[in-house]
């Protein structure tokens, strides 16, 4: 699990890095051949590396019905965080708010009666494993808006290039990485509930601290909060993927690691999706279009750069906010059962391959 941690993190910045590059040489465009290439390699690698285990008895089929619920009770927050104006109690706000909680209600009285359900709901009865993929999730809103709001104000405000906004963010990698690594020495005194929530921690407090900068800000004020962030990182995923797939008996580890792979994406899609919401009501249309469409490198001035900041400050402390929540998520999973560490191997490889 760390070393899985550690390459994920390396990866993440490589992105950044290698999209700074193409932006900078063949426009944003070229961003999506990238990920065309990735996506068919990893395709032709998994088929290669990647071993069949054991197959359930029985022909398999899909819960088409519960696959459709979910699809629109996961889709809804992100239509929410669209559509958001700062008044909760608009008629779109609050259809889409009803809308997705009947989706969300529909959803689990199917799967308590189908037969062959998307997900098993049993599995939230280890409070291990729910609070384990809602912290998972938390801790993806709170750190993805740095991943999205830095690089911008490198460019926007401090009229970096896209690549040197990419750098920017190197010593995140670098010490999520090694703290990645090392955290499984701690994991046998400390637990991993006291390791996942002390990350949580240091992740809202990284998150704070990039809010403090202000227009005339240097790199060095940005160096403490990204290793925070990134010893954050380091604490957080290993003991808590590994503690909430070993709440798991053996024979739901794909499901369960499913839901989990879920929580996370939809916590970075989500993260990502309210920093830009927020950023955009704070620059206005005009402003937000031209701090995206315009050409890297070039910096904002006056009241338009003042507007900038104010709205990231409120993205990153809302996102602060957002790590303390999941910290305290964290804190109320309970100690690692014994009934279900038969199953930490298959536990590991199963998150690992994912």
């Amino acid at each position: 699990m760390a070393v899985n941690a550690s390459v994920l993190a390396m990866a993440q910045v490589t992105g950044l890095v290698v999209g700074g590059l193409l932006i900078g040489e063949f426009g944003w465009r070229s961003l999506f051949l990238v990920i065309l290439t990735v996506s068919v390699l990893g395709l032709i690698l998994s088929q290669i590396i990647l071993k069949s285990g054991p197959r359930s008895p029985g022909r398999g089929s899909l819960d088409w019905l519960g696959t459709l619920l979910s699809l629109g009770a996961v889709g809804v927050p992100f239509l929410f965080v669209e559509t958001f104006t700062g008044n909760l109690l608009n008629p779109t706000s609050l259809a889409l708010l009803m809308g997705g909680t009947v989706l969300l209600v529909l959803f689990v009285l199917m799967e308590r009666r189908a037969s062959l359900p998307l997900l098993d709901l049993s599995l939230f009865r280890s409070r291990g494993f729910t609070c384990g993929s809602l912290a998972a999730a938390f801790y993806f809103v709170a750190a993805v808006s740095c991943y999205f709001l830095l690089p911008l104000y490198a460019q926007i405000v401090m009229g970096l290039s896209p690549v040197m906004a990419g750098v920017l963010m190197v010593p995140l990698s670098i010490v999520l990485t090694v703290s990645s690594l090392t955290v499984g020495r701690l994991s046998g005194r400390y637990g991993a509930r006291t390791l996942s929530t002390a990350g949580m921690l240091c992740v809202s407090g990284a998150v704070f601290g990039l809010s403090l900068p202000g227009a005339e800000a240097s790199y060095i004020e940005f160096v403490w909060p990204l290793m925070l962030l990134g010893i954050g990182g380091g604490l957080f995923h290993p003991p808590d993927n590994s503690a909430t797939l070993n709440n798991v008996a053996k024979e739901h580890l794909s499901v369960a690691n499913g839901f989990l792979s879920m929580a996370r994406n939809f916590g970075q899609a989500v993260g990502a999706a309210l920093a830009a919401t927020l950023l955009a009501q704070g620059l206005g249309h005009g402003g937000w279009e031209g701090a995206i469409a315009g050409p890297g490198g070039t910096a904002f001035g006056g009241p338009q750069r003042e507007a900038y900041l104010s709205a990231q400050q409120f993205a990153f402390r809302l996102a602060a906010m957002f790590g303390l929540i999941g910290a305290a998520i964290s804190a109320l999973r309970g100690v690692e059962g014994a009934a279900s560490r038969t199953s930490t191997d298959s536990a590991r490889q199963a998150s690992t391959e994912h």
